[in-house]
């Protein structure tokens, strides 16, 4: 199966195509460019770059959030847009989900953090044990303040995202922790979709965002009216 895993939820931008396991290429830019000026050029070059068709696709996968509201909204648009123009499936994969998979010869806790603004972490927990990875705690915002509640004294805990340092010294004392300050691969959303169980294909219309809060704009009009 020939299939494009696309991430633009934050600040950097990475795309993958793989036909089945094989890793044909991957793009990844983290040059302070907006996404909506460098996604589409960036997915049409690595298209060809491959030499395959687009009409070739069979499924795109994407990251659904949570992260940057405007970043994530033009990755699950332009997939959507090529899902239905194509009438492939999608895959809607959590930005969480994409940081763990990146983890490897790991065993244990996994805590996913990404930087949500106003000293405030998206984060989810995941149990790594023989090769096998469960999420335990599913993805919301918090206080980074309130992280350290949720481990337990002396637990061994592996940090990764781009919030993971924040978290890390949250939990000093607490927490026997180590820290990855990482960024998506989009290679690693199909092995969170597929080696990892997290997601399955849908339709383009039943992909949906994961906001786990609303936009800071939403918030001040709302605000407002009360």
């Amino acid at each position: 199966m020939k299939l494009l895993a696309l991430d633009s939820s934050g600040t950097s931008v990475s795309l993958a195509l793989l036909e089945g396991e094989t890793l044909l290429g991957e793009f990844f830019l983290n040059a302070g460019l907006t996404h909506s000026q460098t996604l589409a050029p960036m997915v049409k070059s690595l298209i060809e770059f491959s030499g395959i068709k687009t009409s070739s696709l069979e499924c795109i996968a994407v990251t659904i959030g949570p992260g940057s509201f405007t970043g994530i909204r033009i990755g699950v648009a332009l997939a959507k847009g090529m899902a239905l123009a194509l009438s492939l499936p999608c895959i809607g994969v959590t930005c969480c989900e994409a940081l763990c998979a990146g983890v490897k010869n790991f065993e244990g806790t996994i805590c996913t953090c990404i930087h949500a603004r106003e000293n405030e972490v998206y984060f989810a927990i995941f149990n790594s044990e023989s090769d096998k990875i469960l999420k335990t705690y599913d993805e919301r915002a918090a206080n980074v303040s309130e992280i350290k509640k949720i481990f337990k004294k002396n637990e061994h805990v592996m940090f990764v995202g781009n919030a993971a340092e924040m978290c890390y010294n949250e939990t000093l004392g607490h927490c026997i922790g180590i820290y990855e300050n990482t960024l998506i691969k989009a290679s690693n959303i199909v092995r969170a979709a597929f080696e990892l169980n997290f997601r399955q294909a849908s339709s383009a219309q039943d992909l949906e965002i994961k906001y786990l809060k609303l936009p800071k704009a939403e918030r001040e009009l709302l605000d407002k009216d009360r």
